[in-house]
C-alpha cells in the first residue's frame, strides 16, 4: 500500500507539470495516444496474471514450463495487439505526428512480456522486489520527464520515455529474478509447452475478455473525443478525470483487506456475512461521498492552482465527473460479492453490456455535447453495469438490494465491523 501511494503521488505531481509544460493541444494527443495504447496493452496480457499466479502456487515443480509459456504467449500477444494498433491508427486517420506518437508509446506493450516475472514473484510472496522494480523504474522515469521539461523537450521525446519506462520495469524484473535464482542460466530452464499454453488459454480467456472490456471502458472516452472534438477538449477531459481517480486505489485496498473476513463471515453465518457486506458497501460509500464533496465544491481551486488558467474549461468537467467516485467505488466493492458467490462469468457479461452502452452513447453524445456527452455515458454505462442488469439475476438481485440499503443507511456505519457479532 506505502508503494502504491508513492508511486500515485509522484505519478501524479509530475503528470501534472507534464500536462502544465505541454499545454492542451499536446497533452490531448499525449493522453489520446495513451489511451489507445491502453487497450491493446489489456489485451496483450491475454488475461494470464491471475492463472499464471495460481498455476505457480499448485504446481510448483512446473514453474520453469509454465513461466516458459507464460512469457512466449505474452510475446505472441504483444506482437498481434502491435499489429491491431497499427492498422487502427491507420483507419482513424490521424495526422503523421499523432500516428508516431501512438507507435512510439506502442511499443511499450513488448516489454510488458516481462510482467511474466512479477508473475512469478507474487506466487512465492516476494512481492519487495516487485516493489523494487516499481520504485527505481519510478524514480528513473521521473527523472527523466523532469529533465526533459527542463530541456525544454518536443512531444515525441515524452512518447519515447513511456516505452523507456516500460523497458526500465522489465530490466529491473530480469535482474532481480537473476539474483534470486541462478543468474541468466535461471532464463535458459524456461521452456514452452503447447499441452500448458492450451491449459493456460482455457482458463484465462474469460480474463481476456473482461480485462478488455475494463480498459475500454475506462479509456475509450478519451479516444472518441480526440476524433469527433479534438486534442484540447482530451487534454481537459483527462485533466479532470485524472483529479476523480487520484483515489481509486482506496477501494480496491479495502477489498483486498476485508475479503477474507468476508469470506469467512459467510462460513460462521449468514446474519453475520450480510451485517459485515452492509457494512463493507457503507464503507465504501461513504469514502465515495467523502471524496465527491471537496473536488465538486473545491474544483475551481484545483484546477488552477494545480494546472494552471490554460486548463480552466476543465472546471466544470470536473465537477460533473466528480460523482463517478459514487458508482465506480460501488462497481469495485461489488466485485468482493461476485468472488465469493463466484458470479465471475455474471460480472463479465454485465461489463460487455456496460461498455457497449458506453462506446455507443459516446458515438452520438460526444459530437453534440463533447465531453459532457462522455461523462453522461459513462454514468448510464456504469449504472447498467453495477445496479440495472444485476436485478436480472437472482443472488445478485438480493446483492444489489443490499447494497442500495446500506448506500441510503450509510450514517450506521460501524468502524470496527469486522470484529462486531450478528447484531445489525
Amino acid at each position: 500500500m506505502a508503494e502504491k501511494i508513492f508511486r500515485l503521488l509522484v505519478s501524479f505531481l509530475v503528470g501534472v507539470w507534464l500536462a502544465r509544460y505541454l499545454g492542451p493541444s499536446d497533452y490531448g494527443v499525449f493522453q489520446f495516444a495513451v489511451s489507445l495504447v491502453s487497450i491493446f496493452s489489456a489485451m496483450s496480457a491475454l488475461g494470464l496474471d491471475v492463472v499464471s499466479v495460481r498455476e505457480l502456487i499448485s504446481r510448483p515443480e512446473d514453474s520453469n514450463q509454465i513461466l516458459g509459456t507464460t512469457f512466449l504467449l505474452n510475446i505472441i500477444g504483444a506482437l498481434l495487439c502491435f499489429m491491431l494498433l497499427t492498422i487502427v491508427i491507420i483507419l482513424l486517420d490521424s495526422n503523421n505526428e499523432t500516428s508516431l506518437i501512438v507507435l512510439i508509446i506502442g511499443l511499450s506493450i513488448f516489454f510488458n512480456s516481462f510482467l511474466t516475472i512479477d508473475y512469478y514473484f507474487k506466487s512465492i510472496v516476494k512481492s519487495q522486489f516487485i516493489l523494487y522494480a516499481n520504485s527505481v523504474t519510478l524514480t528513473t522515469a521521473s527523472v527523466i520527464k523532469i529533465s526533459l521539461i527542463l530541456w525544454n523537450a518536443e512531444l515525441v521525446y515524452f512518447a519515447w520515455v513511456v516505452s523507456v519506462e516500460s523497458m526500465i520495469l522489465a530490466m529491473s524484473y530480469c535482474y532481480f529474478y537473476m539474483k534470486t535464482n541462478r543468474g541468466l542460466k535461471s532464463f535458459l530452464n524456461w521452456s514452452f509447452r503447447v499441452a500448458e499454453a492450451k491449459r493456460l488459454l482455457k482458463d484465462s480467456w474469460p480474463q481476456i475478455f473482461s480485462g478488455t472490456m475494463l480498459v475500454i471502458l475506462s479509456r475509450i472516452d478519451q479516444v472518441m473525443i480526440k476524433e469527433f472534438v479534438g486534442n484540447e477538449e482530451v487534454a481537459f477531459y483527462s485533466v479532470a478525470l485524472r483529479i476523480v481517480e487520484i483515489f481509486a486505489f482506496v477501494p480496491i485496498i479495502f477489498q483486498n483487506s476485508l475479503l477474507p473476513s468476508l469470506i469467512n463471515s459467510k462460513k460462521t453465518s449468514l446474519s453475520l456475512y450480510i451485517n459485515r457486506l452492509k457494512n463493507y458497501y457503507r464503507l465504501n460509500f461513504t469514502f465515495a461521498i467523502l471524496t465527491v464533496i471537496p473536488i465538486y465544491f473545491l474544483a475551481d481551486v484545483i484546477v488552477l492552482t494545480m494546472f494552471g488558467n490554460q486548463f480552466r474549461e476543465a472546471i466544470p468537467i470536473l465537477m460533473l465527473l466528480s460523482f463517478r467516485a459514487i458508482i465506480g467505488h460501488m462497481g469495485i466493492a461489488k466485485n468482493a460479492y461476485m468472488t465469493i458467490e463466484n458470479l465471475l462469468k455474471f460480472s463479465m457479461m454485465t461489463i460487455f453490456f456496460g461498455t457497449l452502452v458506453n462506446v455507443v452513447l459516446n458515438y452520438y453524445l460526444i459530437p453534440i455535447y463533447h465531453s459532457e456527452g462522455a461523462i453522461i455515458s459513462t454514468y448510464i454505462s456504469l449504472f447498467v453495469t453495477v445496479i440495472m442488469l444485476d436485478f436480472f439475476h437472482k443472488k445478485a438481485r438480493k446483492n444489489i438490494m443490499l447494497m442500495l440499503n446500506a448506500m441510503l443507511t450509510f450514517f450506521l456505519l460501524k468502524v470496527n465491523f469486522i470484529k462486531s457479532d450478528t447484531k445489525d
